[in-house]
């Protein structure tokens, strides 16, 4: 073996391998004081998903059931509006799940909340969807989200799928990501 390949496996080794045990290790000791080290070590696979990251494909459904939705008063001129406003939600959640746009499922879930897929222990809070009555003055046509509440606020001037769909979309790709908006 030549210095070289000595040299980049030492430093492979170091950065690899030798900068996580410490951490690793006290990990393993916090968990085995609270004795689920034992646990964990009993039954491997029960733990297993608050580990690793699941491969469950998200769905229109799941997004859908994922989401509480805030409603206005029953009966109020504002919930007659967020009535259309959640008949056009659940069509667009249909047609990013169809790949009909030109964002996906995981984007719009990035620019609500920060993350492309669901937590092992679930969001927290969860993930709600309000309704933007105050820009009505200037009626503000784009998607706002707050990822900190995971909240996502639906602009309600739209009286057409097609404008929510345009906007919804234009929103999501022009935020740049999580941390760029």
């Amino acid at each position: 073996m030549s210095d070289k390949e000595r040299i980049l496996r030492t430093l492979l080794k170091h950065f690899c391998l030798d900068n996580i045990m410490v951490p690793l290790q006290q990990f393993q000791e916090g968990l085995r004081m609270g004795g689920v080290m034992q646990m964990i070590s009993a039954d491997p696979d029960l733990f297993r998903s608050l580990f690793v990251k699941s491969n469950r494909h998200l769905t229109a459904s799941i997004v859908k059931a994922m989401m509480m939705v805030t409603r206005s008063s029953t009966g109020s001129n504002r919930f007659s509006v967020e009535n259309r406003l959640l008949s056009y939600w659940y069509d667009f959640l249909q047609d990013l799940e169809e790949g009909e746009c030109a964002i996906s499922l995981e984007d719009l879930l990035i620019f609500a909340t920060g993350c492309d897929h669901e937590p092992p222990l679930g969001f927290f809070p969860r993930p709600t969807i309000e309704f933007n009555h105050q820009d009505q003055i200037s009626m503000s046509m784009l998607p706002l989200a707050n990822t900190c509440g995971n909240v996502l606020k639906l602009p309600v001037g739209h009286s057409t799928y097609e404008s929510f769909r345009e906007n919804l979309v234009l929103g999501v790709q022009c935020c740049g990501g999580f941390g760029m908006a």
